[in-house]
């Protein structure tokens, strides 16, 4: 370990920042139904520091579809590069079954004008157990 050989086990960007990186959008976009149990082996568990996804490009997309723990409140940001475009708020969504509730939210419009290539997923308010199911993108 002194020698540096296990250095690629380590998450710089998690170090750095506090948040967990998904690197590649593929991993996080397989749509998830509503009700889908907030800590199902798919989800991505979130601290209260959030989580940074990498988009791999700059997209210029107006919607997208995003499941998140129905109980809680999180702020999304927009980001291209490390520089902040645009942020909104998702308010909690209770849905009777609990887990995930699915969003379709209008991307604001300072982010689709000047493309974004990362999203960040931060909680707001909740019950102190975070998820995100996934998240496409929608350009059409």
């Amino acid at each position: 370990m002194n020698l540096g050989k296990y250095n690629y086990l380590i998450d710089y960007e998690f170090y750095r920042t506090g948040y967990k990186t998904v690197v590649n959008l593929p991993e996080i976009d397989e749509p998830k139904a509503a009700g889908t149990p907030w800590n199902h082996p798919d989800n991505f568990l979130i601290s209260e520091k959030g989580i940074k996804i990498n988009l791999g490009k700059e997209y210029h997309a107006k919607r997208m579809e995003i499941s998140l723990d129905n109980n809680d409140d999180y702020e999304i940001i927009y980001l291209s590069g490390s520089s902040e475009i645009a942020n909104q708020t998702s308010q909690a969504h209770i849905i009777p079954q609990g887990g995930l509730a699915v969003y379709l939210i209008d991307v604001p419009q300072s982010a689709f004008e000047n493309g974004y290539d990362s999203i960040k997923v931060i909680p707001l308010r909740g019950d102190g157990l975070y998820s995100i199911g996934h998240i496409r993108l929608l350009e059409k």
